[in-house]
């Protein structure tokens, strides 16, 4: 086993999203379960993020010193991964590299949420469809 599963408290924890199109979308709406202060870096925003109170776009332009403070950084411009997820483990922050598992330090696994009772099904990044499959 190569991940660990765990559940990581986020209650007032501070996480940095870099990107605002789809890919950051889903990523963000998982976060907005939580109590995470959200953080987003992203030359455009996705209009449903635009709306959400609890989104702080900080920035259009990005600088590894944005990613200071945060708990967990995800970095879902494609073009940008590999730039942040080094910032990120320079900083000692941990990293989910949109779809690189090979550069990120964490990854997120296929959810069953039916609070208060949360299922994580991870394949370690290898068969996420299966994950979905089970999950389903």
């Amino acid at each position: 086993m190569r991940y660990f599963p765990i559940f990581v408290d986020l209650q007032n924890a501070r996480v940095v999203v870099v990107g605002g199109g789809e890919e950051a979308l889903r990523k963000i709406r998982l976060l907005l379960k939580t109590e995470v202060k959200i953080d987003v870096i992203a030359t455009a925003l996705h209009d449903e993020l635009k709306s959400n109170s609890r989104v702080n776009w900080l920035s259009k332009i990005y600088d590894a010193a944005l990613l200071d403070g945060a708990t967990l950084v995800y970095s879902a411009e494609a073009e940008l991964n590999a730039q942040v997820s080094a910032d990120a483990m320079a900083r000692g922050i941990h990293i989910n590299a949109v779809d690189e598992a090979h550069i990120s330090t964490f990854i997120v696994p296929s959810i069953v949420d039916r609070d208060p009772v949360v299922i994580a099904i991870g394949t370690e990044g290898t068969a996420p469809v299966l994950g979905q499959g089970i999950r389903a």
